[in-house]
């Protein structure tokens, strides 16, 4: 926080780690008509700048989910070590086409929920 002229993310999560807190969900989420974690098994963020705002920072950068890449900005919080945010990505832009998740209809905007330790 004291050098954010100079920070950096470099992130790379295993898609097999998605948790929607329904394991049978969880089990189709990386199925191929979804994430297809066989075939992508990460999820990417490269930041490219970072931001101080009146209520904490933003960072610019790529993200890749499913092999497609899209510019996103990303509001966080920088709290006890931890980076903590959340942004809307619409799965289309990933080309994740859905609609429906073990039976259940899926909006195309979907909310992920981040939290990095530094280390």
């Amino acid at each position: 926080a004291d050098d954010i002229a100079n920070a950096n993310f470099d992130v790379s999560v295993a898609t097999m780690t998605i948790n929607t807190g329904n394991e049978t969900k969880d089990k189709h989420a990386i199925g191929d008509s979804w994430l297809d974690a066989e075939q992508f098994p990460r999820i990417n963020f490269q930041s490219h700048s970072f931001q101080k705002t009146n209520t904490g920072y933003t960072v610019d950068g790529q993200l890749t989910i499913h092999g497609k890449s899209k510019a996103v900005a990303i509001p966080f919080d920088f709290k006890d070590n931890i980076f903590s945010g959340e942004l809307t990505v619409n799965r289309r832009d990933f080309g994740i086409d859905g609609p429906f998740l073990f039976g259940s209809l899926v909006g195309d905007e979907v909310l992920v929920s981040l939290r990095i330790p530094v280390e």
